[in-house]
This record gives structure tokens, sequence and C-alpha cells, in this order.
């Protein structure tokens, strides 16, 4: 890493991983639930109306309906499931949650269920408790390909990339083939330096959809990783192509460029990740470095200033100006410089000081 870089890694950017599933139910899962044994008339009236407003996107309505079928019938398993539901669109997640939890309590043999429980427990932040109820419905059904898929989900976010990885690798067993599956399938194989496993998985992706734009960058990350700088700057061209609006695949081809040592072209890409984002502290870091090595250092010097405005917890743009203003002989600079960056972690929280030093490494 040349010295004056905003890291002493690469600054890399990754896109987050993408959660589809996550928000909805897919081919194994019902949206509805019709009735599974014989209601009197007056609550199977009420039961098929609930139906009609659920499916119809007529939530409040549909959860009216099930009440009543639910007072007139309290065991009344489907009931329960479809007032979840209804619920869950209308972001009532403790409702849909206690809803799914009854209706396992009646019938805690349905994998369905805890699948939609699960769904509802991940929206919620609970990992933990999403990742039991997705290995509930495996049990009950080993090739709910949904229920791997959002399990391995849940293991991402968790940082749990191995196991993440098998679980999806067991949904593109039993058939799915889903383009954001084997994405993350790549996105956790970049997790732990596997970059030529991913880069096949990204490859698999485009060969599927070549307007998928996150697999080009993500492909272009690892071609990065792996030396291939001219691989990676052509992925982030195409992925720009697609989509030009994006600033990270900007930044990311700036970066390429910059440890390739075409400065003036990586200025041009962080000026232009700025333009779509002019909030983006790395990138106006990354452009001082790279103004600097052309010899601009008050341009250098203004990007620090901003840098340090958008993210003062970011120490190397503190370290970055203060050897800027050095080179232009401007020892006192760079001597207040140093001063207000120790004042700065001086008088910080113990936690942020801790939370600075880890996103400066």
């Amino acid at each position: 890493m040349p010295r004056g870089q905003c890291s002493d890694h690469p600054r890399w950017h990754i896109c987050l991983p993408h959660f589809p599933a996550r928000h909805q139910r897919k081919q194994k899962s019902q949206i509805e639930r019709p009735k599974r044994y014989s209601m009197d008339p007056q609550a199977e009236e009420y039961f098929n109306l609930g139906l009609v407003k659920l499916m119809s996107g007529h939530f409040n309505d549909a959860i009216t309906n099930f009440d009543i079928v639910i007072e007139l019938l309290p065991g009344a398993e489907s009931a329960y499931y479809n007032r979840a539901k209804a619920k869950y669109p209308l972001g009532d997640l403790a409702g849909a949650l206690k809803d799914f939890t009854s209706a396992i309590n009646l019938n805690p043999s349905d994998a369905d269920i805890y699948y939609n429980r699960g769904v509802v427990r991940a929206e919620m932040k609970d990992n933990i408790g999403a990742i039991s109820d997705y290995s509930r419905a495996i049990e009950l059904n080993p090739t709910l390909v949904d229920a791997y898929y959002n399990r391995g989900n849940e293991k991402l976010a968790l940082k749990a990339y191995q196991e993440s990885i098998l679980d999806f690798d067991n949904a593109i067993q039993f058939g799915t083939n889903d383009p954001n599956v084997i994405f993350n399938r790549g996105f956790a194989k970049m997790m732990i330096k596997e970059y030529g496993e991913a880069i096949n998985d990204f490859s698999l992706i485009i060969n599927l959809d070549k307007t998928y734009q996150k697999a080009y960058t993500e492909r272009g990350s690892a071609k990065h990783r792996l030396g291939d700088l001219e691989g990676a700057i052509a992925d982030f061209d195409l992925a720009i192509k697609i989509d030009p609006s994006i600033p990270i695949n900007y930044y990311n081809r700036a970066l390429t460029k910059q440890i390739a040592k075409d400065f003036e072209g990586a200025i041009i890409d962080y000026s232009k990740a700025i333009h779509r984002d002019d909030s983006y502290s790395k990138a106006f870091c990354n452009r001082g470095v790279c103004k600097r090595s052309v010899g601009d250092y008050s341009g250098a010097i203004a990007d620090y200033d901003r840098a340090i405005s958008l993210a003062p917890w970011e120490t190397n743009s503190y370290y970055n100006r203060a050897i800027a203003k050095e080179s232009e002989n401007n020892y006192h600079g760079a001597i207040q410089t140093t001063i207000q960056l120790s004042t700065y972690i001086q008088n910080m929280p113990r936690h942020t000081a801790t939370e600075a030093s880890s996103k400066s490494n």
C-alpha cells in the first residue's frame, strides 16, 4: 500500500448482502391458508371473507373477520395463521409473531408456520430466533428451499460465513436458480477470502442475468483482491454502464486506478463518486491522496478538510492532511493537524474511540 493511502489496506467497499426472501414468501409457502376442518356456517363465512380481504390487500378488514372467527372458534389455527399474515404487512410484527406462535401451539408439526414466524423474527432483528424457526421448518420439510436461503441470510448477518455457505449450497441443491441465493453465497465467500470461488459465483449470476449490476461490482472487488486490476476495472465499467447512478462503482474503479498509479484517472472517478454522493468521506480522503501524488497539495488539503468534517473519526484523513501540509513546508499546519487529532481522540467517549480505531483499520 502506498504511503498516505487512507488505510493500511485498500478502502474497499463491498455491497451489503441482498436479502429479498427475508421480506417475502416464495413459491414453497402459501400466502393464505384455507380452512383444514369443518366450521359452523357463520365462522366459515367470516373466514372466507377474511381470505378474500387478505388476498386483495385489505388487511385491516381481513383482521376484523379473522377476529370474529377466533372468537367463535378459539382453536381455529388457520385463522391465527392468516391473521398473522394480515398483520405483517401493516408493520404489526409483535401481533404477527403472537399469532404465528398461537398457530404453532395448535399445530406444531407444520413447517410453513415456523418458516413464517422465522420471517417475522428476522424482520425484528432476532437472528437467533429466526434461525431456530428456519431450522425447525427444515426438520419438518427438508426440501424447503426458502428456509435454507433465509437461514443462510441470518447466519450471514451473524458473520457465520461458512455455515451460511452450507445453507446456500442446500438451497441451490434443492433446485433454486434464484440469482440472489448465488449472490449471497458469493458474498459469504468474499468474507472468508475465497475470492476465486466468489468470482465463480458472480460469473454464474452474470451468465443467468447479464443486467445483475451487483454481480459485476462484487466480481470486480474479488478480482481486485487477487491483483487482477485490469479485470476489476472492466467489471466496474460494466456495472457503471448498467447503472451510472451508483457512487460505489466509481469509487471502486477509482481505487483500482489509484493502486495502478493512474492518479489522474482515479481523481476523475473519485470526483464522479462525490458528485453522486457529496457526503462520501472516503472518496474525499482518497482523492486527496491522489491529488497529493500529482503535486496538488492545496487540493489534497481541501479534500482532507472535507473528509474530516464528514467523518472526524477517520484518523487517516488527519494523518494525510499533516503530510500534505508538510509537503508544502507548512510545518506549523502539520503540527496543528496532529494536535487536532490528539484532542479529538482524548475528548471522545471511550466507546467512540474504539469505534474510530475500528473504522480506521
